[in-house]
């Protein structure tokens, strides 16, 4: 009995062995892992600004929102101005059109009296011609001199 407790031990001895080589392999592994990540860590660490370097950046940013906040208010101001000064000039040129538009009908208007005066008097020439065909040929001397 006392041989069947020692083998007995003996194969617990060795699966606990075993387990702990299995184990220990795990934990080396893990190890590994473990390193390689604290290298990458270690390397981005590298990479990145100094709190110092950060607080100066947080800063920079901040001044640059204020200014970028500034900017667009004065964005819209100048626009709402720009539109009020481009209402102003529709005004001023529809004004302008209405006054022109009085001056070409005045214009129009003076050259159809123009025309109407042209007319009376061509019929005037027409008539005298006329006449002056329906008179002898003496009093065509009278009218032709040389």
């Amino acid at each position: 009995q006392a041989r069947n407790n020692k083998d007995m031990h003996q194969e617990e001895l060795a699966a606990v062995q075993q387990t702990s080589v299995h184990k220990i392999e795990e934990l080396k592994q893990e190890k590994n892992k473990l390193e390689a990540d604290f290298q990458i860590l270690k390397n981005i660490h590298a990479e990145c600004f100094s709190y110092n370097e950060l607080e100066e950046l947080r800063q920079e940013f901040n001044k640059l929102t204020v200014k970028h906040r500034e900017l667009l208010a004065n964005k819209t101001t100048i626009d709402q101005m720009n539109s009020k000064l481009i209402n102003q000039l529709k005004v001023e040129i529809s004004q302008y059109q209405e006054s022109f538009d009085k001056i070409i009908t005045k214009s129009e208007d003076a050259n159809q009296i123009s025309d109407k005066q042209k007319s009376l008097i061509s019929n005037k020439q027409t008539e005298e011609i006329s006449k002056d065909m329906k008179t002898p040929s003496a009093d065509l001397s009278q009218v032709c001199t040389f």
